[in-house]
């Protein structure tokens, strides 16, 4: 895939970066999939559910602390599969079913367990959107359309892990 890039000329929207990725191999393509908006969810209703999970479906122990891969599936989004190995032996966890040890939670919906984290698309930092717009002169008029449609919040700051905006390195003054 680095090596498809460097031969790219144009990269300015997703599907710019899809296209690569759907090329770069002559034998055994890969497989893009573009998610939308509400392909976005949040897991912390669930988490709360599966707290005193011990067992799963079948009755047998389930080690929170060995498990290594978690996948759920939107057909079946009452349902959780834990492995301690990836591609493992799966165990499957029903969400609807009441743990022992009186729980308090009653048979949940799909819309209890999972919430929608950005409907409307996630917004960027409103500084960082100003400065996309500032540059849109420099991008096709083709691919304008995606920069334009982007949004942002002036509350929000960049979620760039471990940078909160301070320098953390000594700069030299080259005089």
């Amino acid at each position: 895939m680095e090596s498809a890039l460097k031969t790219r000329t144009r990269l300015y929207t997703p599907q710019d970066y899809i296209d690569v990725m759907t090329s770069c191999r002559k034998r055994n393509k890969l497989t893009a999939t573009k998610m939308e908006c509400l392909d976005f969810v949040g897991v912390y209703k669930m988490m709360k559910t599966i707290v005193k999970r011990k067992k799963d479906i079948e009755g047998n122990a389930i080690s929170w602390l060995k498990t290594k891969e978690i996948n759920i599936f939107k057909n079946r989004p009452d349902r959780i599969f834990l492995s301690t190995c990836r591609g493992g032996q799966t165990h499957e966890v029903d969400l609807n079913k009441r743990p022992k040890r009186g729980s308090i939670n009653n048979p949940l919906t799909l819309s209890r367990h999972y919430e929608q984290l950005w409907p409307q698309g996630k917004p960027i930092s409103q500084p960082k959107l100003d400065d996309i717009k500032s540059l849109l002169h420099l991008i096709p008029s083709d691919a304008t359309k995606y920069y334009e449609n982007l949004t942002g919040a002036r509350d929000l700051k960049d979620d760039v892990e471990g940078f909160d905006g301070s320098i953390d390195f000594e700069v030299e003054d080259k005089e």
